[in-house]
């Protein structure tokens, strides 16, 4: 005999335990400036992979021009060297509204670049989002 006792819903829930909401986005990362193109496809490759891997976030495709409609957010690589890595990110909204944020990034001046350097400057980007 099968006894239902209840019904169970689960949510994403964050660490602070508000609900996830789920943004689901369009991806593009180019270089305006002349940025190595191997560098440039590992630093594109790197940050999609963080933002596939972000609770509340669904890519709904990527590219390497520039964004024509929204949601979505664009990563226009300035800089990046083993020491540098400079972003310029455009959030655009699902009316074609663009924001452009500051430029963001770092210097290394004894060392090299990590990847969880890389993966929390991306993780930083993507806590700036317009709300």
């Amino acid at each position: 005999m099968l006894t239902v006792l209840g019904v169970l819903v689960l949510s994403a829930v964050s660490a602070g335990g508000e609900a996830i909401a789920q943004h689901s986005l369009r991806f593009a990362c180019l270089s305006s400036a002349r940025v190595d193109p191997d560098r440039l496809a590992e630093i594109c490759t790197d940050f999609l992979d963080v933002l596939g891997a972000e609770p509340g976030y669904r890519v709904l495709g990527s590219q390497n021009s520039g964004l024509t409609e929204g949601p979505g957010l664009e990563i226009d690589v300035i800089r990046a060297t083993a020491t540098q890595l400079e972003l310029v990110p455009t959030w655009i909204d699902a009316k074609g509204q663009r924001t452009v944020m500051p430029s963001t990034g770092f210097v290394i001046m004894d060392t090299a670049m990590t990847e969880a350097m890389r993966t929390n400057l991306f993780r930083k980007i993507l806590a700036s989002a317009p709300r």
